[in-house]
Parts: C-alpha cells; sequence; structure tokens
C-alpha cells in the first residue's frame, strides 16, 4: 500500500510545490501556469538525480534541506529586471521626488534608499546613477541604497555589479554606460564609487526586517504574485520603516487600494507614489 502522503501524480507535485512556494515566499503560482514549473525545475530534478518532479516534491514534503527548498523557491522567482524599467517613474524620481528629498536632507547630508525585491540589481545601479546627477558632491553625503531579495544568487550578483552588454544597452544610455561602468572582458561593471553606496542584502519580505528608516522605498512588481493578506502585513511593515515625509512606489500595475489607510496616494507629474497620512 502506498503511504497517504506519498505523491504520486504530476497534478499532485504541482500543488504541493505551488504550496511550498507560497508558504516560503508568499507568491501565488498561477495553476494555468504549471508547465513553468516544470521547465524551471527541470535542471534541479536532472541535478538532483531525482527520477520525476514528482519525486522531488516528496522529497520537498518530507525532507527536504534548506538548500534544496531555496533552491526551488529561487527557480520559481520571477528575476525580470533591466536599468531604468519603467521610463515614467525614473523621470519621477530624477525630476521630482530625488530634488525634493535632497532638498530636504541638505542639512544632514543623510539618505536611506531601499530597493525591495530588486532581482540582480539594476534598479538601485539606476538609482544610484540619477543620485550622482543630482548630487555632484555624492561623495560628502552619507547615502545608502539597501538592494534586497529572497534569491542569495541575486544578492551576489548585486554585490558584484557584473552584467553583459546587452543588460547594460537595454536602458542605460551611451553617455551613462561611458561615465558609470567599466569594460571588463565582455561583461560591464557597475563603478566602484556607485558599488560602495550599494548595500546587497537577502530579505525574504514576510520575514521579519532590520530595516532602517528610510527616506525612499520601491517595492514593485512584485506584491502583485502576493495574497491579499501577505500583501497587507508587507506593506504594513513598510509604512513603519518609511520616514514621515519619505516616498513608497510600487509597479505601474500595483495598487494600496484596500490594502491599507496608512497611507495615502499622491499623484506626481510622470508617476504616482503613496506617502504616510498626517494622522499617522
Amino acid at each position: 500500500m502506498i503511504p497517504a502522503n506519498v505523491i504520486t501524480s504530476r497534478e499532485a507535485a504541482y500543488v504541493a510545490i505551488r504550496r511550498l512556494v507560497a508558504r516560503r515566499s508568499a507568491i501565488v503560482l498561477d495553476p494555468t501556469k504549471d508547465y513553468l514549473i516544470d521547465a524551471r525545475l527541470a535542471p534541479i530534478v536532472e541535478e538532483e538525480g531525482y527520477a520525476s518532479l514528482e519525486e522531488l516534491a516528496n522529497v520537498l514534503e518530507l525532507s527536504a534541506t534548506t538548500r534544496l527548498i531555496e533552491a526551488v523557491v529561487e527557480a520559481m522567482t520571477t528575476n525580470e529586471s533591466y536599468f531604468f524599467r519603467d521610463t515614467a517613474v525614473f523621470r519621477s524620481l530624477e525630476n521630482e521626488i530625488l530634488p525634493d528629498l535632497i532638498r530636504r536632507r541638505a542639512a544632514t547630508k543623510r539618505l536611506r534608499i531601499w530597493s525591495a525585491a530588486c532581482s540582480s540589481g539594476q534598479e538601485p545601479y539606476s538609482l544610484a546613477i540619477l543620485l550622482d546627477r543630482r548630487l555632484p558632491d555624492l561623495a560628502s553625503w552619507d547615502v545608502k541604497i539597501i538592494a534586497s531579495d529572497i534569491s542569495p544568487q541575486m544578492v551576489e550578483r548585486t554585490r558584484e555589479g557584473l552584467y553583459s552588454g546587452l543588460d547594460v544597452r537595454r536602458g542605460v544610455s551611451p553617455r551613462d554606460l561611458t561615465r558609470y561602468f567599466v569594460r571588463e572582458g565582455t561583461h560591464l561593471r557597475v563603478v566602484e564609487r556607485l558599488r560602495r553606496i550599494i548595500e546587497p542584502r537577502r530579505i525574504n519580505l514576510i520575514d521579519p526586517w532590520d530595516v532602517e528608516r528610510c527616506d525612499l522605498l520601491l517595492i514593485r512588481n512584485v506584491l502583485i504574485y502576493f495574497d491579499l493578506t501577505s500583501r497587507k502585513r508587507v506593506i504594513e511593515k513598510c509604512a513603519r520603516v518609511l520616514a514621515h515625509d519619505g516616498t513608497l512606489m510600487m509597479g505601474a500595475q500595483e495598487t494600496l487600494l484596500g490594502v491599507t489607510d496608512r497611507l495615502e496616494h499622491v499623484t506626481l507629474r510622470s508617476a504616482s507614489a503613496y506617502r504616510l497620512k498626517s494622522s499617522f
């Protein structure tokens, strides 16, 4: 007799893996796209020597190591990113949000920015480029851009700041390419003065955080994959770390409607953002 907890069908394997990913990352995988589970986990099945996806699912259910669980969750996480993704957002950052923030922090010369779920680091490095454009005396400021992701591999890529020519040319102008990157073989590395202000960290958004108060927080194109309960919890934590006059930016298709009453929507010339309500 087959034990009740043994997975014997492909559908049961999909269910178990979707449940694991949701529990570990709050990401809700669409059942209509189970083919992605096959495609993304096939290399793990082969590398670990399992006979099938069903066998992998059984191990995940009954006796998986932390390493294997993290590898599966990472494989199922979308790591799409590129420099200056969403032109309207970065236009607003460069022309409205950052100049205002720099003016209000001129006395202390201290800035804290968090780029959450930033994949391989293009977003925080894009922010660093904007700051360098706006702050000729950037070196005299105490600036830190926390660049976090759930994936250790993505965190390490951010730390290296090394990208293919295609990655860089996808969003970086020729002028910025010359000014902010140095060639290393077939790749391009972000210049050291910008890498110094980036603090790569592994942060799972549904876990407890140890993040200092932020003047600007970008959490874009990730909460759309979370269920409502998880979105509410994450946004509540965002509100707690956001400075009283700080700004939170989300993806163009994301909204806080029905998620929180602690933040209010702010319409800018090129994009939109959220700020803490004065009553809080």
